[in-house]
């Protein structure tokens, strides 16, 4: 099981926070993890390079060992003054 948070726009694009849930194995990589999200919840910007993911806390850094993971969160951009 993994724990999945989603912030800002991504929340509203998946309609809550988070979930957990076994990711399917072709989820298993940050491609295939994003192609994924985009059939399960539609369109968006899943694929989009500006929403980073924190996997475990670290942000950017896919494991070597996918079926390690805790927790991935989806983290897009932020704006503010």
């Amino acid at each position: 099981m993994i724990r999945l948070r989603y912030f800002g726009k991504m929340g509203d694009r998946a309609g809550l926070t988070e979930e957990t849930l076994d990711l399917p194995r072709d989820a298993l990589t940050e491609v295939g993890l994003r192609a994924w999200m985009e059939r399960r919840y539609g369109g968006g910007d899943w694929q989009d390079g500006s929403v980073r993911l924190a996997i475990d806390g670290v942000i950017g850094t896919w494991p070597d060992e996918p079926s390690q993971m805790r927790e991935v969160c989806f983290l897009p951009p932020v704006s503010g003054g």
